[in-house]
């Protein structure tokens, strides 16, 4: 027998015992196969796209970024070569940022791959996708433009909050995009196990008060509980109120993490700092905490007020459930609630709630049930005592006593079962005079907002960005003061409620579309109508449609011209709206000077002289344009304010007023706001000085010159 042959050098080695006429069919075979092999070689070196590359993957998106996303899927279907280079993420980052979504009809999905649909709600879609730029998978929540009224107030807000909240427990936002006819947010994948699924027996099974069969080990409990306060901590510390705590609100993801999601009820501007008219109906029936339920006489029209303790009642309501296996209250409406709640923990009196009989709604004629019939200890005894403890405290019917998230997070019940602190508060850039003089909770906002002010982005000159613009349709300072003047009108005479907080946040955002966009001046009040419009949606104020703003502006624009126009800015924008201003600081401030009590500033206390003339300056600072280097940080203009404020009215310069500037930075500032407010007399802008809000003494009210007001300030900082 003769040797073996090979089939082929480049194949595996096969040992071959067939005739030779067939070897010669099989070697004929091997050499038109080879030679087909040697032609896609020849072509591979001749295509010049493969050519070029070399196999150098890092300069793809230079070969290709010229190509549009739709353009760059079907690139995809040439070959398995072309497929590589289309999904290379340095070309998607690339193309990401020359065709940004919602730019020109680029369609979101154009970045992402479908992973699957995670559901279906009354306001939006929800899908798990993947970002080609990235590859992280992240849950896209999908909601429609109204034709009428624009973008979901309600996605706005969630997006302009979760942009300032940086903590684990807390789901992020990876980002938005506003397209013609969608709006979306993307937000990392936390898992798509809810606490109410894993922490309850099961759903219509009646209150778990009378059956408490825990499904969770109290170590478990334990741990989501430090997740659940954590996320309300942080929520609080960034001036936030969730409104809607509950299990479903939170995720168990992968990692066994509880992260909290969902902001579309939430409230930025209130609680901690400052108590304000809110909403009454924005959460769950079954976790209204009682404050809520009985401050207003019609839930579903009058407003009322609350602070952030509401949420620390429905975290209370979250352990306990934790604790039965179920939920507590299974109720069909306000007074069976309150009936269910009076029954557990008794019916409350002045004694144990101060302020009761001054609340909207009287319980005279309630059933007198004893204080704390049911034994708690005996019902959620796989607490312990200590876990109880805690509960009492967050179920607390009087919502000053109730206990706060960093008091929460330090209770025993948490260093018992081993586990660690989750939430840290930093003072490090707090001034030592302000330690001694805050709250707890004043600390951590105070701290948070500089945090904030450190993130703000540098604002570009919107003068400096006009050279493509014809002469004649070219901004100019008095121009954009004009809009302004005509925006604090908008505010004070057609938004009600709304706070100062949406004109400053409007004027910002007013800003910022100014320098990354050239806007003639026949489009500037349609544009500064828009990002008031904007600003108004994230506040507790009645909504105007589209049409009413034309109407205000005397038809300046077409309702249609704004719908446009609220999509522009918001895609440019990528739905950030609310940066740290100068109202975010004033509470605290008039706290620190001790203008107010310490606890909280209530809008319907007679408002000191000081705090109006400090609020009417930061207002007039809007008018003037300070951006890039002339920018001033919003706690030195609120704290120069102030201080102007103080040698207006005779009184002696608080040494808290002066320890976040230096001498100079805050001369420098009391020079602009007084140069400002005179320019603004000059050009007649009287619509800042003809709100309501300021009395008629300060219309007449006459402020120092530079030159004393600096020299008083440097006395003050002499005397430190």
């Amino acid at each position: 027998m003769g040797k073996p042959n090979l089939a082929s050098d480049n194949k595996e080695n096969v040992v071959n015992f067939s005739s030779p006429a067939t070897q010669r069919r099989a070697l004929q075979q091997q050499e038109c196969a080879n030679h087909c092999v040697d032609a896609k070689e020849e072509w591979r070196l001749e295509d010049p796209l493969l050519l070029l590359l070399g196999g150098a993957e890092d300069t793809v998106y230079e070969v290709l970024r010229w190509l549009k996303p739709e353009q760059l899927l079907f690139a995809g279907l040439v070959s398995t070569d072309w497929r590589k280079l289309a999904t290379h993420k340095a070309l998607w980052t690339a193309m990401r940022r020359y065709y940004p979504a919602g730019y020109k009809g680029t369609w979101w999905r154009y970045y992402y791959t479908l992973v699957d649909g995670a559901g279906k709600g009354d306001e939006a879609t929800c899908y798990r996708v993947r970002d080609r730029a990235t590859g992280h998978v992240v849950l896209a929540k999908c909601v429609p433009v109204s034709d009428e009224n624009g973008i979901s107030r309600w996605l706005l807000r969630e997006a302009a909050l979760l942009w300032n909240i940086k903590q684990p427990s807390v789901t992020r936002l990876r980002g938005a995009i506003v397209e013609h006819d969608l709006a979306c947010l993307f937000f990392e994948d936390a898992g798509s196990t809810n606490l109410h699924r894993l922490a309850c027996a099961g759903d219509g099974v009646g209150s778990a008060l009378n059956r408490a069969k825990p499904v969770l080990d109290v170590t478990k409990i334990c741990e989501v509980m430090q997740g659940i306060l954590a996320s309300i901590a942080a929520c609080h510390a960034n001036q936030i109120i969730h409104r809607n705590v509950k299990p479903s609100k939170f995720l168990i993801g992968e990692d066994g993490n509880c992260r909290m999601t969902s902001f579309t009820s939430s409230l930025m501007g209130g609680g901690t700092v400052t108590q304000r008219p809110l909403m009454p109906r924005m959460g769950t029936t079954q976790y209204l905490a009682p404050e809520v339920l009985l401050g207003a006489a019609d839930l579903e029209l009058d407003y009322t007020s609350y602070t952030e303790k509401v949420d620390m009642w429905a975290a209370g309501l979250i352990l306990a459930e934790m604790a039965a296996g179920g939920p507590l209250f299974v109720v069909d409406s306000e007074i069976d609630l309150l009936f269910s709640i009076f029954r557990m923990l008794g019916t409350p009196d002045e004694e144990s709630w101060p302020g009761l009989h001054d609340l909207a709604c009287s319980i005279e004629n309630f059933p007198n049930w004893p204080v704390e019939t049911r034994n708690l200890e005996q019902t959620f005894s796989i607490l312990g005592s200590s876990g109880c403890d805690l509960l009492k405290k967050l179920l607390r019917y009087d919502a000053a006593s109730r206990i706060s998230a960093v008091e929460a997070l330090r209770h025993p019940f948490f260093s018992q079962h081993g586990c660690m602190e989750a939430f840290t508060l930093q003072t490090e850039s707090v001034p030592h005079p302000l330690l001694d003089i805050f709250s707890e909770g004043q600390l951590a906002v105070w701290s948070t907002l500089l945090e904030k002010q450190a993130d703000m982005p540098p604002t570009k000159d919107f003068l400096e960005c006009q050279d493509a613009q014809e002469s004649g349709e070219k901004l100019t300072v008095r121009m954009r003061a004009i809009l302004v003047d005509w925006l604090a009108e908008v505010s004070y005479s057609w938004c009600l409620r709304a706070e100062r907080r949406a004109l400053h946040a409007a004027v910002q955002c007013l800003d910022r579309f100014l320098s990354m966009q050239q806007v003639s001046k026949s489009r500037l009040q349609l544009v500064g109508a828009t990002c008031y419009a904007l600003a108004a949606k994230l506040e507790e104020a009645e909504v105007i449609s589209p049409s009413g703003y034309a109407h205000i502006s005397d038809f300046a624009f077409k309702e249609d011209d704004m719908r446009e126009c609220e999509i522009d800015v918001a895609s440019a924008l990528g739905c950030r709206f609310t940066y740290a201003s100068a109202p975010d600081f004033e509470p605290l401030v008039a706290a620190a000077i001790g203008v107010l009590p310490n606890e909280l500033v209530k809008q319907d206390s007679e408002i000191p002289q000081i705090i109006l003339i400090a609020q009417m300056l930061a207002d007039y600072m809007l008018l003037g344009f300070h951006v890039g280097k002339k920018a001033w940080s919003p706690v030195v203009t609120c704290c120069s304010a102030y201080a102007v404020a103080a040698v207006t009215l005779n009184i002696e310069i608080h040494p808290a007023l002066l320890c976040q500037t230096d001498e100079d930075s805050m001369c420098a500032c009391i020079s602009d706001i007084l140069t400002t407010y005179d320019k603004a007399m000059e050009w007649e802008l009287k619509n800042l000085h003809n709100n309501p809000k300021y009395p008629e003494s300060l219309t007449g009210i006459e402020l120092p010159a530079i030159t004393y007001a600096c020299g008083k300030v440097s006395e003050a900082y002499d005397r430190l």
